[in-house]
């Protein structure tokens, strides 16, 4: 560019000023030149177009010179700049500047000053401000689209706006820079791939994040000149696409002069090398910038989304998986309607589910939730994918189908149908923990989240405003949720690591801990009254492990009690040992619960706090005055679960001290259910068994009362501590055990209730002195008597006589008070007549006799007990057949025209002869079991004797089932033995018998009634009483033609294995059903199989 050299004095005096103005030269001061450029600029801006202002021509071309354009004073450019800017208004459209290279210095001029914009509280941003505003109304940078370098001005231009602009500048400043800017792109013949770069890298992160006015600004850019950039767009992006893109791509040097290129043209070939290290990073940029481009300007689309097809099956890995995610994102966007306008391009999509790398393969399950919360139209799609991805080989891939498919329920259980939910069903049994453990722990969520809203529970986090409408439809197909969780407690996982999770998804989502109590006792007993008899039954079994656990940690407690001694630590060190196998990880739980221990001797206060824990409700507590102690309410265990947890560190992931003592601590803190809680409890079931049953019409059951007695006995067993107070017994139990009816399982319930805690129950009044202390005081009036009358002499069902003689001999403390009821009872049975003809409760008898020489009849009346049993069981029912064989063909007919072969319903349909002497079988192994008691508590002197007496007994007893095995169920072999099954069901009570007998053997130890325990090693091994022929016999009850036999028999014979109740020989007895044909034969060896293996490993 030619330079504006300075004027001669003579050329000086040839330029006219306006009016008020003096003249400026390169002599002046600055401070009086920028008082004169103040004038002119003043006078330039007061000038219209409708003037002839050519005489200023002079003037302007001056002030374009190189001494004005780069003085090194900042007022004395921004004065020339504003006047230059209003010169291009006034002599618009022919400016005085012509040449070329003089309008590209003065517009990169221009560009320089407007950075004075960035500081919109300077003195002087009016100015700046005014010739922002100059520029942008006069669109004075138009003048350059005929430039040849114009592209590269307008590329510093756009660069140096996208970095001034920030949020101090009000909506007209960049209002002005909008209008400044977007003429550019408009009415240009071209846009060059600088330009387009500089734009388009403000829209994607990091400079969408760092400048968010730039962002909004190339938003409104690409908005506005929407159509014009169109084809530039596809132009650029099917360039980018098939080469990549620099690596300095939207950056520009602020000097920078040289021309941008229009296209991008291809790479040579020995570039590309040069470029391998950018393409991942190139291809990322590609991706976020096409995904932006579709929510600014969705019409390109049509010209770029068909290219990606073939990159979604490059051979690059990380190609092939950034463009997977680009269209997994512009497909599951909300309201996105892309995979119907490309349908080819989805179903390209859909096969990246099965592609060969692993990444891909997750990245597409991963936005699975997205396609599930935001298009129910592909739901059927996304559902067959994850149907494949559920079994993928790869676990990160199958962790994933579990977190997509629950995160998308978590939003809305709409998202997600049955079959999604059955998926992550399936994953619970999944090989490995971390997924068993999100697909159980996040269906549990799912049942927290819709159950709680359910129970009118308000939860912040959740949009309940549909949920009144939705909770009844999403509860049911959620309903299976809860037995699920609670059979991978003893079904399926048999993993420590399995039950502790269950465990904490009882406390934190299937019965929440954080719930208020009458919430919470609500939600337990729905929860109960609804889950399945297995899921009951690990419940229960999960209470019996905690409180296992609570136990062995108060034998630690109350060791540390003791006086310290070498003794003593050595015992605490075995205890703590015991303890920590019930964590993760046993070294580790050894060492932290040792330190715990130290640190509970060493803090009196902290062990207060933990024996409160451990005991509160476990354990009935005495106070001074000898009666037993209210338990805490819930809230006051979890302050001291809080105090302990404090005492241990800070709570992070890092502190193993305080996560294993935490696990611990969950094991052990009783806060299901509190007293208060108790009592909730047993009105539901209250207003089930004697109201009018409201919450049974909300649970949708007819009868929830023996379900919520099945709840507070299993509550019983675990939490004795809880059931304190007069109102329990007055108000509850004595009532629902009078009121019964022909409700007979919820006598038995309450029976076993009283047998649980009748013995430890406290009253809040204390004792009346009639009231001794062998029989607790609920018990002291006419309880006993009614007892006995209604539920053992007159008992409607053989349970009721059971349960009734264990509470008799739970409840009654002192050993002659309970055998002169006993004996009194006998005495009455016998009066009664023990025959079917004299007695219509002759069975509940056999029970009764069997019970009370379990319960101590065998050391108090044994010649009585052994008179029964060989004149009355074996001679006068067991060996005598009373049906004729016209009677047993007519029960033959009706029994093959039931098509049921439940053994429980079978049984009800036998005879009561039948029934009877399946009773007397029992009667005889209990007979026999009390007797093996008494060789384990007799004198030493006399016990040759009684074990010999026993053995005698025993081989006996067993020769008389084994005959019933041998002939089938027909002791007399008179062909009148009963029908088909009622023999099946006497094969079954013979076999039964002997493995009972058997495991006799077992019992090496006897607690009396007080704290001691006399341990008496094994006299006898079962080779000694059980013979060849009679091993035979049982063995062949694996071989019978009744299936409910078969299966009856080997769960009996596999729990006496696992429980070590009966020796190894017996595992050999599995050994003989593989030879089992029959129908059902590949199930039932498999069953076999499985159950031979257990036993062994």
């Amino acid at each position: 560019m030619p330079k504006q050299s300075a004027m001669s004095s003579q050329n000086h005096k040839d330029i006219k000023y306006p009016t008020g103005c003096r003249d400026i030269n390169e002599e002046l001061p600055t401070d009086d030149l920028i008082r004169r450029l103040k004038d002119i600029a003043m006078a330039y801006q007061q000038m219209s177009q409708e003037e002839d202002n050519s005489s200023f021509i002079p003037l302007a071309l001056y002030l374009s010179s190189d001494y004005f354009l780069e003085h090194p004073s900042r007022d004395v450019r921004l004065l020339v700049a504003c006047a230059i800017a209003d010169v291009f208004r006034v002599y618009a459209p022919n400016a005085p500047y012509q040449h070329p290279e003089l309008i590209k210095h003065i517009f990169l001029f221009f560009i320089q000053q407007l950075k004075g914009l960035q500081d919109s509280k300077d003195a002087t941003f009016k100015r700046y401000f005014y010739l922002l505003e100059n520029l942008a109304w006069v669109k004075s940078f138009n003048i350059c689209i005929e430039l040849e370098d114009s592209q590269s001005i307008f590329a510093q231009l756009f660069s140096l706006i996208f970095k001034i602009v920030n949020e101090n500048h009000s909506d007209k400043v960049k209002n002005f820079m909008l209008d400044m800017l977007t003429p550019l792109i408009i009415e240009a013949d071209t846009v060059s791939s600088k330009l387009i770069e500089i734009i388009l890298w403000h829209i994607i992160d990091p400079k969408k994040t760092m400048n968010k006015q730039a962002n909004w600004l190339a938003v409104q850019i690409l908005k506005k000149t929407n159509k014009t950039m169109e084809p530039y767009l596809v132009s650029y992006f099917t360039n980018a696409i098939t080469h990549g893109i620099d690596d300095n791509a939207g950056d520009i040097d602020g000097d920078e002069e040289t021309s941008a290129v229009v296209y991008q043209k291809p790479a040579a070939k020995g570039s590309r090398n040069s470029k391998n290290a950018s393409v991942s990073t190139s291809v990322t940029q590609i991706c976020e910038l096409i995904y932006e481009l579709n929510h600014i300007c969705p019409n390109i689309m049509d010209g770029i989304l068909p290219q990606l097809e073939f990159k979604v099956k490059s051979i690059d890995e990380k190609e092939r998986c950034d463009y997977t995610k680009l269209l997994a994102r512009l497909f599951s966007d909300k309201e996105s309607s892309l995979a119907e306008l490309y349908p080819d391009l989805w179903k390209s999509f859909l096969g990246r589910f099965r592609d060969i790398s692993v990444t891909v393969r997750m990245r597409c399950v991963q936005y699975s939730m997205h396609f599930l919360v935001n298009h129910s139209e592909l739901r059927d799609d996304i559902r067959d994918q994850l149907r494949q991805r559920q079994h993928d080989s790869d676990e990160n891939v199958r962790y994933e189908v579990v977190m997509a498919i629950i995160s998308a329920a978590k939003k809305s259980i709409e998202n997600i149908n049955e079959d999604l939910l059955s998926f992550v069903k399936e994953r619970t049994l999944d090989k490995k923990f971390k997924i068993r453990r999100e697909a159980l722990l996040g269906m549990a969520q799912l049942y927290k989240l819709y159950n709680v809203s359910a129970i009118g529970e308000s939860n912040d986090s959740l949009d309940t405003s549909n949920v009144s409408e939705s909770a009844n439809s999403s509860l049911k197909m959620l309903n299976w949720i809860k037995n699920k969780c609670l059979h991978n407690y003893i079904n399926y996982q048999t993993q420590l690591d399995d039950r502790l999770l269950v465990e904490r998804i009882l406390h934190t989502c299937l019965i929440p801990y954080s719930l208020p109590l009458p919430q919470r006792m609500k939600s337990l007993y729905t929860f109960y009254c609804t889950i399945d008899s297995h899921a009951a039954r690990a419940f229960n079994e999960l209470l019996r492990q905690q409180q296992c656990v609570r136990r062995q940690v108060k034998e630690v407690l109350d060791l540390l009690r003791e006086e310290k001694t070498d003794e003593r630590d050595q015992l605490i060190k075995q205890k703590v040992q015991i303890c920590a196998k019930n964590l993760p990880e046993p070294v580790k739980a050894d060492e932290y619960i040792t330190k715990l221990c130290r640190n509970l001797e060493m803090n009196p206060a902290l062990r207060e706090h933990m024996e409160l824990i451990v005991t509160s409700t476990s354990f009935p507590q005495m106070g001074e005055d000898g009666l037993p102690l209210l338990p805490p309410p819930s809230s006051t265990i979890e302050a001291s679960v809080r105090e302990v947890l404090k005492s241990l560190g800070f709570p992070v992931q890092t502190n193993s001290f305080y996560m294993i003592i935490k696990q611990l601590m969950e094991r052990i803190a009783p806060i299901m259910v509190d007293h208060q809680g108790l009592l909730t409890l047993f009105n539901y079931v209250s207003d089930s068994l004697l109201g009018d049953g409201e919450l049974d019409s909300e649970m949708g059951v007819d009868n929830s009362a023996k379900r919520g007695l099945q709840l507070i006995y299993s509550l019983s067993s675990v939490f004795p501590a809880l059931f304190h107070g007069r109102e329990i017994f007055t108000t509850y139990l004595l009532p629902f055990l009078w009121q019964s009816g022909d409700q007979h399982q919820v006598s038995e319930l309450i029976l076993q209730i009283l047998t649980n805690i009748g013995a430890s129950a406290g009253a809040e009044g204390g004792m009346d002195d009639s009231e001794c202390v062998s029989i607790p005081w609920w018990a002291a009036d006419d309880v006993i008597p009614r007892l006995v009358d209604r539920f053992v002499l007159k008992a409607s069902t053989s349970k009721q006589a059971k349960y009734a003689i264990q509470c008799l001999n739970a409840i009654i403390g002192d050993e002659n008070e309970k055998m002169r009821i006993f004996g009194e009872i006998i005495d009455q049975i016998k009066a009664s007549g023990l025959s079917l003809e004299t007695s219509p409760y002759f069975r509940s008898h056999l029970v009764t006799l069997g019970m009370i020489a379990i319960c101590g009849g065998h050391s108090f009346f044994p010649k009585v007990l052994r008179s029964i049993i060989q004149k009355f069981i074996v001679q006068g029912l067991l060996m005598k057949d009373m049906k004729t064989e016209h009677e047993i063909n007519a029960l033959e007919e009706s029994e093959r025209q039931r098509e049921n072969t439940d053994p429980l319903i079978t049984y009800e349909y036998c005879s009561e002869e039948a029934k009877a002497k399946i009773e007397a079988i029992k009667l005889m192994v209990r007979w026999l079991y009390g007797m093996k008691i008494n060789t384990l508590v007799v004198l030493p002197e006399n016990q040759h004797d009684v074990i010999a007496q026993y053995q005698k007994t025993a081989s006996n007893t067993l020769k008389l089932l084994k005959t019933i095995l041998s002939t089938g169920g027909d002791l007399n072999e008179q062909n009148l033995g009963g029908t088909s099954l009622e023999r099946a069901h006497l094969r079954l009570a013979a076999a039964l018998g002997i493995l009972k007998i058997a495991s006799n053997d077992a019992i090496t130890s006897v607690s009396s009634n007080g704290d001691n325990t006399s341990m008496v090693q094994n006299p006898s091994t079962t080779l000694s009483i059980m013979s060849a022929e009679q091993w035979h016999s049982l063995a062949t009850v694996l071989l019978d033609s009744e299936e409910f036999v078969r299966e009856k028999f080997l769960i009996k014979l596999h729990k006496g294995l696992m429980s070590l109740a009966l020796g190894l020989e017996f595992l050999a007895i599995l050994s003989l059903g593989g030879t089992f044909n029959g129908e059902d034969t590949v199930a039932f060896k498999t069953k076999l199989r499985s159950r031979l293996t257990n036993g062994v490993f």
